[in-house]
């Protein structure tokens, strides 16, 4: 159904070369005359006239065809991977053909394994913190989790009687019962040392299970029985015998380990007691070479490597003397310019410009004036790349300020997309930032989200001051033109208003979908002259744009819940250009941007 009458909508291919496509309503427009979700308020107030829905930028090609992140193989040349990306389970088997086995009910799978018994796949269905059983064709047998069992879990393993879950964001390692999906044991130290954020998970030849303790750049041997904590080995580096970021391992079958390390672009052969016997690969992309290897699993006497932000699917043979090299690939299809998996962030510059951050496609994207779309970024912890990019921003002097949320700092570029400066705050650090606000006078406050407060720091990293204390997720932050700090707390569903020194002066939005409720909402733009400025709330849960003045009055509302023209799935941030009044907003749900008109 469309959201207004008189339009004849077209598809049109924007930009030179890309596949982006524009959404739009070809016709006069019908405006009516009667405020229906506005209010206009006194002289000298704001006045909000609801914006009119128009075009969306989108391109399913924007989704790459695969984003494998987890995999096991059953040894007769089927291969099974979670398409993390794509929301799905995929099956290639011996020729390469891929299958589709499960695309509903998932969000962001990360890893999965075969059952010994070979008739069905455990899988991590990550963002929704479940454990899945499910059979080779498709069904769901088992549903474990959903309530706190595990948190953001990223490695799975499955043993005769149990499930070995590294479960990651809870800093331990758990076994699950099949039957009932408890928990048999948990251990969240070895060697006294505590784990931080294990990632990967495997049953050795010995029966012994194996860990990847990530952060801390070691393997963690435990007791399949118990989890007692056996032994470790390994340190944080790049030596043979160290591991940089171990994202995952599998047992060799005959007493080693292959080990995937994210963060030196290799994986690399150990025995069982960490003696390394061969390495493979390095930092880039193309065969033999990796972004940040994610997974790694045995496919007989092959071994298969999952570069999830590299899109494909690397296979090394291993010759009989322990030599690995390049065989071949699967996948390696990027996702198409002007297109997007789940973007989050949306500014424009002064000449009208638009800058997207595509959170899932670990990239930012911005489109000229004349329809091109540029990309920059990348996946990767390294000086100009993004780990999920939450919010963007851009200054008066058209530098680009990147709030690059997991690797927690500031990126800022100039307009030709090079890397100037990075800014993290000096004597602290950074919890998953989501949106920078840009001071006039170029300093910057941080919605220092996972830490539960708003940070102000100078250009340098000093750390200027910081409001606390009453914050609850804070994934949206804002300035007007006064200098006071708004705040969206997604967690606590309330939208607050500070001085800079900290005093809470207002609760502008509270829990609900009246005028001032808002659910879930994310980041935070204000708009307008001083006096009469508007402040936009990304009202994820529910679907829409609020629009309050600064004293918290309701303004009105624009977008509904859903996936047609003028509606929106979990918004996550707004910009206006200043240059023709129009609105864009990251329409993260629905993979597109969305335009809006006013007047």
């Amino acid at each position: 159904m469309r959201s207004r009458i008189g339009c004849c909508y077209k598809t049109y291919v924007v930009g030179r070369g890309a596949a982006s496509l524009l959404r739009a309503c070809v016709a006069t427009l019908i405006v009516s005359t009667v405020p229906v979700a506005g209010t206009r308020l006194a002289a000298a107030q704001a006045v909000f006239a609801p914006p009119t829905y128009v075009a969306s930028y989108e391109d399913p090609g924007g989704v790459a065809p695969l984003y494998p992140a987890g995999g096991d193989a059953d040894g007769s040349g089927n291969r099974y991977i979670a398409d993390s990306g794509g929301d799905r389970i995929v099956r290639f088997d011996a020729a390469g053909v891929m299958t589709v086995v499960l695309d509903v009910g998932l969000d962001r799978p990360r890893a999965l394994a075969l059952d010994p018994d070979g008739t069905s796949l455990w899988v991590l269905d990550t963002r929704d913190n479940q454990i899945l059983d499910v059979s080779l064709d498709g069904q769901v047998v088992k549903t474990f989790g959903g309530g706190g069992l595990i948190k953001a879990a990223f490695g799975i393993a499955a043993g005769a009687g149990g499930v070995y879950v590294a479960d990651t964001y809870h800093n331990r390692v758990i076994e699950v019962a099949k039957g009932d999906g408890h928990i048999v044991w948990k251990q969240t130290t070895c060697g006294g040392k505590t784990l931080s954020r294990p990632r990967g998970v495997t049953v050795g030849s010995d029966g012994d299970v194996y860990a990847a303790d990530t952060d801390h750049g070691r393997v963690v041997v435990l007791d399949p029985a118990t989890g007692a904590c056996i032994r470790s080995f390994g340190s944080a580096g790049t030596g043979k015998g160290q591991f940089a970021g171990p994202r995952d391992l599998v047992s060799d079958g005959a007493g080693g380990l292959w080990v995937a390390e994210a963060q030196s672009s290799r994986i690399q052969h150990v025995t069982a007691s960490g003696g390394s016997l061969a390495t493979f690969g390095s930092y880039g992309s193309g065969p033999g070479r990796f972004r940040a290897p994610a997974c790694v699993f045995m496919d007989r006497d092959v071994v298969d490597v999952c570069d999830t932000y590299e899109f494909v699917l690397q296979r090394v043979a291993v010759s009989p003397t322990g030599e690995p090299s390049y065989l071949d690939s699967i996948g390696g299809v990027r996702p198409a310019l002007g297109g997007f998996n789940q973007p989050f962030g949306v500014a424009f510059d002064a000449a009208g410009r638009l800058y997207v951050t595509d959170m899932f496609n670990q990239r930012a994207e911005v489109r000229d004036v004349d329809g091109t779309w540029r990309e920059w970024g990348g996946f990767g912890g390294y000086a100009g790349s993004m780990q999920f990019p939450r919010g963007i921003a851009v200054a008066a002097d058209g530098t680009i300020v990147v709030t690059n949320s997991e690797n927690n700092r500031l990126d800022l570029f100039t307009p030709a997309l090079t890397l100037v400066k990075v800014i993290r705050p000096t004597g602290t650090s950074l919890g998953w930032p989501h949106q920078t606000a840009l001071a006039p006078d170029g300093t910057y406050w941080i919605a220092d989200t996972n830490d539960d407060r708003a940070l102000h720091v100078s250009a340098a990293g000093a750390v200027l001051g910081k409001i606390s204390g009453s914050m609850h997720g804070p994934s949206g932050i804002a300035l007007d033109a006064d200098g006071n700090v708004y705040v969206a707390n997604r967690d606590s569903n309330t939208v607050q208003k500070y001085s800079a020194s900290g005093t809470l002066l207002a609760t502008l939005a509270t829990s609900g979908s009246g005028p001032t409720g808002v659910r879930s909402p994310w980041n935070l733009t204000i708009a307008g002259p001083a006096g009469a400025q508007i402040v936009y709330v990304a009202d994820g849960g529910n679907g829409r744009i609020l629009a309050l003045s600064t004293t918290g009055q309701a303004l009105g509302s624009f977008g509904s819940p859903g996936g047609g023209d003028g509606q929106l799935a979990e918004p996550r941030s707004v910009a206006v250009d200043v240059t023709t009044g129009s609105v864009a907003v990251a329409d993260f749900g629905n993979d597109r941007i969305s335009l809006w008109s006013v007047g």
